[in-house]
């Protein structure tokens, strides 16, 4: 299967040569869909390869297709570009192969610098606040080009700490688009099959299959308030069972404690002006928000952040998001109130609401 894309086609002999024939040693990175290496092309530029899993499983050659034509077409400075592909049918010893090739990231995912164990900690201080913000402004502009800057909108599907990039002055880029699917004009959203990573995914795509571009908005709150706080969004160690940081952060928040959502690090150090870094929290938990259509869209979460645009009262959740009701036949026929008016309006997208 080839892609239907101009992007450039490797010799599978010239991957091998850069990759020092795919050592151990240049061994960057394992995911959902394959091995990442570290590789230096003959021309002497660093690149990233990514060996895709077997095609032949279920899925593989499909998703390979679809990031090699998804991304090839997309020029923005948040996003990993694609420098190509390799398509291998006939090797003797591998069989079918699969190979994508894109700049290589030297500070690698970020999920290495905001959960550090003590190896890592000994290694490296923790992220800045400037560093933070950044870090999530540069997520944002990358969303809001997939969302905006294209035509049809992409909608990425899973994004999350290991599938943002750090180049080497510490900017972010967003990465893995081996799930991204591209929006229907006319239709409101895409009803497809789940994927993506427990804890990312917004209710509505998780219980029903309904993908929307506020799907990702939501995975991009979950991605802020771990960023803020340092804290995994599934907290295994709670006295009481496992605790979504979404419930977490919102518990804090509406008990007037925005403050203890912040990693320690953070709380230390100098605070800006007028709240910003508390303004960030309260932006990750309006686009974590249980309601579609109470969450902003990633233009408006954009210029929040900015402080261009005043965050709203935080509206109240009808449910936790890891209450057992999401994940139960009762939940089938949640549903809410299009009663609401006031600074939520800009939100209320023509009642598109979670059913």
């Amino acid at each position: 299967m080839r892609p239907n894309t101009g992007s450039i086609l490797f010799d599978i002999a010239d991957l091998a040569k850069a990759t020092d024939g795919f050592a151990d040693r240049n061994l960057v990175g394992r995911g959902g869909f394959g091995a990442v290496y570290r590789g230096v092309l003959a021309d002497g530029s660093v690149v990233a390869v990514k060996k895709m899993l077997d095609p032949d499983v279920e899925g593989g050659d499909e998703e390979f297709t679809n990031e090699v034509e998804i991304i090839s077409h997309l020029r923005h400075r948040n996003l990993v570009p694609l420098r190509g592909c390799c398509i291998a049918d006939d090797d003797v010893e591998e069989g079918k192969q699969r190979f994508l090739v894109y700049d290589f990231m030297p500070n690698g995912a970020l999920e290495d610098f905001i959960f550090r164990d003590r190896e890592a900690a000994a290694k490296r201080p923790p992220l800045t606040w400037a560093q933070r913000r950044s870090i999530i402004m540069d997520v944002a502009r990358g969303l809001e080009y997939l969302h905006y800057g294209v035509k049809p909108a992409i909608y990425h599907r899973d994004i999350k700490a290991t599938n943002i990039l750090l180049d080497g002055e510490m900017r972010a880029r967003v990465a893995d688009f081996g799930l991204a699917r591209r929006s229907r004009e006319g239709q409101s959203h895409l009803t497809t099959r789940v994927a993506g990573t427990h804890g990312y995914l917004a209710p509505e795509y998780a219980l029903y299959g309904q993908l929307t571009e506020k799907s990702d908005v939501y995975s991009f709150g979950v991605l802020l308030l771990e960023i803020m706080s340092a804290r995994r969004v599934l907290d295994m160690t709670a006295p009481a069972g496992p605790v979504l940081i979404t419930d977490w952060a919102w518990t804090l928040v509406k008990a007037g404690q925005a403050r203890e959502v912040l990693d320690e690090a953070l709380s230390t150090a100098e605070s800006p002006r007028g709240g910003v870094m508390e303004r960030f929290v309260l932006v990750g938990i309006l686009c974590a928000h249980v309601m579609v259509a109470l969450r902003p869209t990633i233009g408006e979460a954009v210029r929040m952040l900015e402080g261009d645009m005043d965050v709203p009262e935080l509206p109240d959740r009808p449910l936790p998001y890891g209450h057992s009701v999401m994940f139960s036949e009762a939940g089938s026929n949640f549903s809410a109130s299009p009663a609401f008016s006031g600074p939520l309006a800009p939100f209320m997208d023509n009642g598109d609401m979670l059913r």
